[in-house]
């Protein structure tokens, strides 16, 4: 007669985890309470000014600088990526060059050179470069505010970092995934479109 033993699953105990995470809640409670009841941080001061309009109009427009900034970032990121992993090394370089470039760059120095642009050159033309065909020429200060240069120095430091972390990405994915899509006779483009890059974003 066959008899079925019962096997009884015991969980794992670990002490010194549980003993640290109460460590974490004590100290995490003493700062709570250190701040929320010390009258010298004077909350009702801060809630005045806080929720003066003057200030939710700079964040709400901090925060619209940060949302415009991240989306361009990630698609002008992404072309200095592929540039990046190019087997052209012109564009190997140039995007290295970039990179390399913006990451040392300070966002304050960008943020004064672009304030000062206007300074440099009167106007901005869009023709065709080294001729003197032009379809528009505009006035560099008017071209370049606050807001726009605030965009375009973010999108030019941010890419530089965002680029490098879309390259890990696409790094990351197995080589052998590129293979069997070449494998299918798919083009370049599609497959870093439809294979390649979806798994990076991952």
């Amino acid at each position: 007669m066959k008899t079925t033993e019962t096997i009884k699953v015991v969980p794992a105990r670990y002490p010194m985890r549980t003993a640290g995470a109460i460590v974490a809640l004590f100290v995490l409670a003493v700062i709570i309470q250190s701040v929320a009841f010390n009258p010298r941080w004077e909350w009702g001061v801060f809630a005045r000014w806080f929720f003066d309009p003057v200030i939710l109009s700079g964040l709400g427009q901090t925060l619209l600088l940060t949302l415009i900034g991240t989306l361009l970032s990630v698609v002008f990121g992404g072309l200095l990526a592929l540039a990046r992993l190019s087997s052209s090394w012109l564009l190997n370089s140039l995007a290295w060059g970039y990179i390399w470039l913006f990451r040392s760059l300070p966002l304050i120095v960008v943020l004064i050179i672009l304030y000062n642009f206007s300074y440099l050159y009167d106007t901005l033309a869009i023709g065709i470069p080294f001729t003197s065909v032009q379809w528009g020429s505009f006035a560099t200060i008017n071209v370049l505010g606050q807001f726009s240069t605030a965009v375009v120095g973010l999108t030019l430091v941010q890419s530089a970092y965002t680029a490098e972390i879309i390259r890990g990405g696409f790094l990351g994915v197995d080589h052998g995934q590129y293979e069997a899509a070449a494998a299918l006779g798919l083009p370049a483009w599609r497959r870093t479109l439809r294979i390649i890059l979806p798994q990076a974003l991952r």
